[in-house]
């Protein structure tokens, strides 16, 4: 083999490894991201349906609306169950005449399952 096609050779074993560790998990989290800020939208513009193709389980799909605004305020990445996994931390809030409260601290679990990106589980977080 010539140095030039050493050189291309790990020039590309360079790239494959730079895709691998660098580019795809960011890929992955910015999916994770575009979801759960399109079911976030939805309920805040009163199409809360609109995110029940996201949920892997519909009978965990929270009963959300009259959403005002919303504020993700940590995004959290790693593995769980050999899969790759996502939670959200969200603060929603509501109208004075809510009956669900408002600015509180919700968790949006996410886990990348052979469909994409899926909810698992949504809840009131406790700190």
């Amino acid at each position: 083999m010539t140095p030039y096609k050493k050189y291309i050779l790990y020039a590309v074993l360079g790239f494959a490894l730079f895709l691998n560790f660098s580019l795809i998990p960011h890929l992955h989290t910015r999916r994770a991201n575009r979801i759960v800020i399109r079911i976030l939208e939805g309920w805040k513009n009163g199409n809360a349906a609109s995110g029940l193709d996201y949920w892997q389980d519909v009978n965990k799909f929270p009963p959300i609306y009259n959403l005002s605004s919303y504020k993700i305020e940590k995004k959290m990445f790693g593995i769980k169950d050999n899969r790759k996994h996502a939670v959200f931390l969200i603060a929603l809030f509501f109208p004075e005449d809510s009956l669900t409260p408002t600015d509180k601290k919700w968790a949006c679990e996410l886990s990348y399952t052979s469909e994409g990106w899926k909810v698992v589980d949504f809840y009131l977080f406790q700190e």
